[in-house]
């Protein structure tokens, strides 16, 4: 396992959450931007993208700090059942979750290089 990784992991999904605020917002909204032609396909790439990066994080401990199975088990609906998608999953997990997400990513990303990882 290479902290560097995990590293350059954190910095990626934090990028994705400010691609994500930056969508909603140039939509006026989550439900704006589900609603939108453009919108959709693109918040629901950068949802896709956020699980897949989650998933390979290989830090035990910062893994544990993280929602990796329930964005890597929304990466796989989208992935898998496009058409079957809930637009309202998605919304709700925008509005409710990607914002302590962020909080965390940024805590360990605060904590990487000071703090050594985890043995898991």
């Amino acid at each position: 396992m290479s902290l560097k990784s995990d590293q350059a992991r954190l910095e990626a999904i934090a990028t994705m959450l400010d691609d994500i605020d930056y969508i909603v917002s140039r939509h006026g909204g989550v439900e704006a931007a589900l609603a939108d032609r453009e919108g959709q396909p693109a918040l629901m790439m950068c949802c896709q993208q956020l699980g897949e990066a989650l998933n390979k994080i290989e830090d035990g401990g910062y893994r544990g700090q993280l929602p990796v199975a329930l964005a890597y088990g929304l990466r796989n609906v989208i992935a898998h059942d496009y058409f079957g998608v809930s637009l309202e999953r998605v919304g709700n997990t925008i509005k409710n979750s990607l914002p302590e997400l962020k909080v965390k990513i940024h805590a360990l990303m605060d904590k990487v290089g000071r703090i050594p990882p985890s043995a898991g």
